[in-house]
């Protein structure tokens, strides 16, 4: 009796331990699990928070270039019109030129009024040269040509102080406009392009040799004060300008010249950029200035973004 109550007792003692251990290695195994488990959720957590990072991230628009919606500009808003077209920009900051022409670029066209910037320029390129002085009849000649677009101003300063169409010559081949011919008597039908009058703003709006600083700041005092009614053409848009538009009834036939000149600053960044454009061929004058004014506030608009 007392050997089987030892026995029992030994049994019950191996039972209890065989137990023991079995719960300590389902503890552990349960603990080990649920660990496994912590860290899969929470790999889930990060990459799902990782993803909707991802979803939330802005794409940026995809930035065009200038040139590219200058030409998509132009393009448009001369699509639906007969008249031969021209027009440059310059960017003094860049150098960089933007042109466009419904023709080819070696096309030409009836200057008008516009010739008479150049004849300013090359008589005060004179005056900066020692070769005349400017007198007070000149200068009040010249407030009337630039201003108020005076035909007989320009005549007396073309050819009784310059000497006449030759003077104009030298000032293109000096400039290097190659595609400007100087009309020998009735200067406004001196022909140029849009990109030969970027080289002529130039000289009046950025550093050179051919004209003084004070030669320079007189001609852009006149440019920034025409007549109110002149005031039309590249200024359209612009927060600020300093221009010369012309205007002819080329040959009594339907085929007027409607053109502008000049500087601008546009609305945004107050940059300023030369601007030039050149119409030939309108049906009339009121139909060149609404294309000439539809080129330039479209060109402004692009400018100022």
């Amino acid at each position: 009796m007392h050997f089987n109550r030892q026995r029992r007792l030994k049994g019950w003692v191996v039972g209890l331990s065989i137990v023991l251990i079995i719960g300590i290695a389902g503890g552990w195994l349960w603990q080990s699990t649920l660990s496994h488990a912590s860290q899969t959720n929470k790999a889930k957590v990060i990459k799902t928070a990782s993803s909707t990072k991802a979803v939330k991230k802005v794409v940026k628009p995809k930035v065009v270039p200038l040139k590219t919606r200058l030409a998509k500009t132009w393009a448009t808003t001369t699509a639906g019109t007969k008249a031969k077209v021209a027009i440059a920009v310059y960017d003094p900051k860049t150098k960089q030129t933007y042109q466009y022409t419904n023709r080819t670029a070696q096309t030409t066209y009836v200057a008008a009024s516009t010739v008479k910037v150049g004849i300013l320029v090359q008589l005060l390129h004179q005056r900066d040269q020692g070769a005349l002085s400017l007198t007070s009849n000149d200068q009040a000649e010249a407030t009337q040509m630039i201003e108020q677009s005076d035909n007989d101003a320009a005549d007396f300063l073309l050819f009784h102080r310059l000497g006449g169409s030759a003077a104009l010559t030298s000032l293109y081949q000096n400039l290097g406009m190659s595609h400007s011919h100087a009309a020998p008597i009735y200067w406004g039908l001196t022909t140029t392009t849009a990109v030969d009058q970027l080289k002529l703003l130039k000289v009046i709006f950025t550093p050179n040799h051919y004209l003084s600083k004070a030669s320079q700041t007189y001609m852009q005092g006149l440019m920034g004060h025409v007549a109110s009614d002149q005031a039309w053409g590249v200024s359209k848009g612009a927060a600020s300008y300093q221009l010369k538009n012309g205007w002819l009834d080329a040959d009594d036939n339907g085929h007027w010249a409607v053109n502008s000149v000049g500087r601008v600053v546009e609305k945004t960044s107050k940059k300023g950029y030369l601007m030039s454009i050149y119409t030939n061929n309108n049906v009339d004058e009121s139909h060149g200035i609404a294309l000439v004014n539809q080129l330039a506030q479209a060109t402004n608009g692009e400018l100022a973004k």
